[in-house]
């Protein structure tokens, strides 16, 4: 049975969500398994490496060396963009960040550099400037959850990945559902390992 990871995926992981949050880095024991598509995790003997690696890889129809995995934490969780998914959520980033870059540049500037600012007009600038970096990186977010396999749509599937891991942050198992509706009926699909 072939599972296809269409657009982006979210993980739901037992590993601890919320290391690194705050720089939407995904934990590093659900990144080790993610790694494992890539090629090897040094968290991970090679036979783990590649079972894991194995599993993932054949149940991502869309998986390409050349786009890679790209993943990202938003709202609380990990998410996973593989194909041409992967390549449009890079470049979404990459938007970000060039006007995250744009809005330093003004900020350093201010809005008349030949002129000293008062304190008012500085804290003024500084809650702005706040506001405005945070409405780059909601929009950057927004554009990065349409991508994913939620149901929210008619025509968009459902899909859902865990990653059971031991205390220590070693992978367990990982269960894989999809499901979509099609015309009068559900098309269901799941897979599990077990390590």
């Amino acid at each position: 049975m072939e599972i296809s990871f269409q657009r982006a995926i979210k993980i739901d992981s037992t590993a601890n969500p919320y290391t690194n949050y705050k720089d939407h880095k995904v934990d590093p024991a659900t990144m080790a398994v993610i790694d494992t598509m890539k090629g090897y995790s040094s968290a991970y003997d090679k036979e783990t490496s590649r079972k894991i690696g194995n599993f993932l890889r054949a149940h991502i129809g869309d998986y390409d060396k050349k786009t890679g995995v790209y993943a990202r934490r938003i709202d609380g969780y990990p998410y996973i963009f593989t194909g041409e998914e992967a390549k449009k959520a890079r470049e979404i980033n990459q938007d970000a960040r060039r006007e995250i870059e744009e809005l330093e540049q003004r900020y350093l500037k201010g809005p008349n550099s030949s002129m000293p600012l008062s304190e008012q007009t500085e804290l003024e600038n500084e809650s702005l400037h706040k506001i405005y970096r945070q409405n780059i990186f909601l929009r950057r977010d927004k554009k990065l959850l349409e991508m994913v396999e939620d149901g929210d749509t008619y025509d968009k599937p459902h899909t859902y990945l865990r990653f059971e891991m031991d205390d220590s942050g070693k992978l367990k198992g990982i269960t894989y559902n999809y499901f979509k509706r099609e015309n009068d009926s559900f098309v269901e699909k799941q897979a599990n390992l077990t390590i």
